[in-house]
């Protein structure tokens, strides 16, 4: 009966009804729409430098990420891969040899990162053969380098030119080479653009004359939300030789970064809360004034004053509970939409997004938790907010009440 009589005295007022319900339904629309288009964001940050580079978990030598040489790499064993292999969750597995050198053609040389790759196991990984622009990905046994695009125009190189690596290898070995540009490959990081150079494994061993000798094994979740169980089983199944390091720890600056920007979210959030919550208390207050009457003469006709506030708690509910539902649905298929079809910077606006390091792409996320949070939010306020009418009945004399 209770819940028959709120559901009824909804729709006393429509118009009132309407615009609370409204009110809550561009709230939740919104709010949905702008931590989708931020998480999304966040995400292709990630997939811009830990998908596309550092891989999102990597197994190292235990000394190699405080003292990056050459002396601190390790020598790959078949029973680690096939120990690393068997962890569920894991979707690919890639080895690396990587050390920094001088590229030289002409009058011209630049520091540059060399990147000792498994052609097969590297697309697998980050799917370095889909960034291809110009000239032929790498092959098993070739001596060609593949050049990131932005290197390859500051050095004027195209595919069939020629360049010279010069570095120092394993246990101060010289480390010097005459290679061919075989392809061109771009990065939607530009700072991953503007210095990669990568090499077959076998031909960065020869330059560096670490034969056999890996600095890292970099490794690919199925899903991104498993890297934490993933990491906690690597720790404890590789040794105490090795160190394993998820792509939090590989890229502080990129962590704090969106801490950051997600800070300023919640403010906004925050804020879009608070303009809901006086529209919804604005509802309220006049919900329980106009109808002191009412809630006078039930009282002196014998209704409890306990379910006379259930009454008023469930028609508060309802109407912050059908607009949640209602700009869930709505923003779902607008998220859906922007998924399936990311908005395009340009402009200066593209400009920005490539100086902090970003491809001008905005994604937006479908994670379920973006949707439900939201509502959850709001269906809390509202429950908060209940409590004035609630207690504004309980508290009501209802003499005074029927002579208003």
């Amino acid at each position: 009966m209770i819940l028959l009589l709120a559901w009824r005295n909804l729709w006393r007022n429509k118009a009132r009804s309407f615009i609370t319900m409204a009110s809550v339904f561009f709230a939740v629309l919104l709010a949905t729409s702008t931590r989708s288009l931020n998480e999304g964001t966040y995400d292709q940050m990630i997939e811009n430098v830990a998908g596309m580079h550092t891989g999102y978990l990597q197994v190292q030598q235990v000394d190699y990420w405080d003292d990056k040489v050459l002396e601190n790499t390790f020598v790959s064993e078949e029973n680690l891969l096939r120990r690393i292999r068997e962890i569920p969750g894991i979707d690919a597995l890639a080895p690396r040899l990587e050390s920094f050198v001088l590229v030289s053609t002409g009058n011209t040389t630049t520091p540059s990162l060399v990147v000792g790759i498994d052609p097969v196991s590297e697309q697998a990984l980050t799917g370095l053969a889909n960034n291809l622009v110009s000239g032929t990905y790498l092959q098993a046994g070739a001596s060609d380098v593949l050049l990131a695009q932005g290197l390859a125009e500051r050095l004027g190189l195209s595919p069939g030119d020629s360049l010279v690596l010069l570095g120092q290898g394993f246990r101060a070995a010289s480390a010097a080479g005459l290679f061919r540009v075989g392809g061109i490959v771009r990065f939607g990081s530009p700072d991953l653009n503007d210095r990669m150079v990568y090499l077959t494994l076998e031909t960065a061993q020869n330059l560096f004359a670490a034969e056999g000798r890996l600095t890292s094994l970099v490794i690919k979740p199925r899903d991104g939300r498993d890297v934490a169980k993933i990491l906690e089983t690597l720790r404890a199944g590789v040794g105490e030789e090795f160190r394993v390091l998820d792509w939090q720890e590989m890229l502080p600056g990129l962590v704090q970064a969106i801490a950051f920007d997600r800070a300023g979210g919640i403010i906004f959030m925050g804020v879009l809360y608070l303009v809901i919550a006086f529209g919804i208390f604005g509802t309220l207050v006049m919900m329980t004034f106009e109808r002191r009457q009412e809630f006078g003469v039930l009282l002196s006709i014998g209704m409890r004053r306990g379910r006379m506030a259930t009454m008023v708690f469930l028609e508060t509910i309802g109407l912050a509970g059908i607009g949640v539902l209602a700009g869930m649905g709505g923003s779902l298929p607008l998220v859906l939409w922007f998924s399936r079809n990311p908005i395009q910077l340009t402009g200066s606006w593209a400009e920005a997004y490539r100086d902090f390091g970003l491809e001008p792409v905005l994604h937006v996320s479908t994670d379920v938790s973006v949707f439900t949070g939201q509502g959850l939010v709001i269906l809390l306020v509202a429950i908060l907010l209940s409590l004035f009418p609630v207690y504004t009945t309980l508290r009501l004399n209802p003499l005074e009440a029927m002579k208003r």
